[in-house]
Order: structure tokens, then sequence, then C-alpha cells
């Protein structure tokens, strides 16, 4: 009995909190609610001039580029600290997977890449290919608008990808991260960089 009445205490409390909570927000004027939930951007959500904070380091969005294939959609962001680039891939399927990839030129691919690939101390294994449309949100120096991709995983979630863009072949190395892991603050819109 005691169970119940605690139970419907903290139920009153929450409701409460809830209720003041969404009359406040009613109160604002309609293009401050706008301001604030653009305060509040996420993985799915990020835009140029966001800053993601990973591993004590803030990387600002400098490019947002989408992919489709097959009507399946996924997200890769540019970001830059300073001289340092990395790229933020984003899939929503059953659940957000995000990856966290740097390009390396210490790989020679072929034409058609292989099942498996020997990168550093991991052998990565083929998991997917195919052929993707991109439609870019800012600009980066690649100008192509479809390329072939290969996708392979090794142990540890590490990852290896390689994007062929009408013979311009990219290879970035990294790993699957939880999206907890990072810190997203709202941006102004604006690159910092001017990629």
């Amino acid at each position: 009995m005691l169970t119940f009445i605690w139970i419907s205490i903290i139920a009153i409390v929450i409701t409460a909190t809830l209720i003041v909570v969404y009359r406040s927000q009613l109160s604002l004027p309609v293009k401050r609610r706008r301001s604030l939930s653009a305060n509040f951007p996420n993985v799915l959500t990020l835009r140029i001039g966001d800053i993601v904070q990973y591993l004590d380091q803030d990387w600002v969005v400098e490019d947002k580029l989408i992919y489709t294939s097959h009507n399946y959609r996924w997200i890769e962001y540019l970001l830059q600290d300073n001289e340092e680039i990395r790229w933020l891939s984003i899939e929503e399927d059953d659940q957000v997977k995000v990856a966290w990839l740097e390009t390396t030129q210490a790989l020679n691919i072929p034409d058609y890449p292989p099942e498996q690939i020997r990168f550093g101390e991991m052998t990565y294994s083929l998991d997917e290919r195919g052929t993707a449309q991109m439609h870019r949100e800012g600009a980066t120096l690649n100008q192509a608008e479809q390329c072939q991709y290969f996708d392979y995983s090794s142990n540890g979630n590490h990852i290896l990808c390689i994007e062929n863009w009408s013979g311009d072949v990219e290879v970035s190395v990294g790993r699957m991260i939880d999206p907890r892991s990072l810190t997203i603050l709202g941006g102004d819109g604006q690159r910092i960089y001017g990629v």
C-alpha cells in the first residue's frame, strides 16, 4: 500500500512538471519556440555550423552529404577541427548506427575491391556494396553525384568504407561508436573553415 502511495506521488509530481514546462513553451512567441528546438540538434538533425564534441575535441560540421540507394538513406557529415578532418556517418534502420571515420591514403584499392582487405592489424570482410545517389547540403571539393560504395567490417566494431566517384577512390577507416558518446551543440548555420 505504501509503495502505491509513493508511486502516485511521483506520478503527480512528474505530471505537474510536464504541465509547467508545456505551458511555459506555449507562452513563448512562435519564433522563440523554433529557436529553442533548433538549439537541441541530434545526430539525425545536424546542420552546417553545429559543433560535435567527441574525445575532448570540438568538431565543426562543414558539410552534409545525403546518400540514397534503393530507397535506403544515410547521412555523412564532414567534420573539421583546424587541419584535422573526420567523417560522421549516420544510418537509421531499426536503430541509429553511428560511425566515426578518417580518410586514409595508405591503402591501394583495385578497380573492383575484393571480398576481404587487410589493413593495419585487421582483416576487413565485405558486408555490402552498391551504387548510391548523393545530394549535398554543403559543398566539398568532390562534385560527383553518384558513387559505388563498398562497406567492410572487422572485429570490435571496426569498419572500412570505399567510395568510387567515377575513378576517384576514397577510403575511410574507423569504428562504430555509441551516439551517446557525442555532445552536440547548435551552431549558427555557417561554416567556420570554408571547405
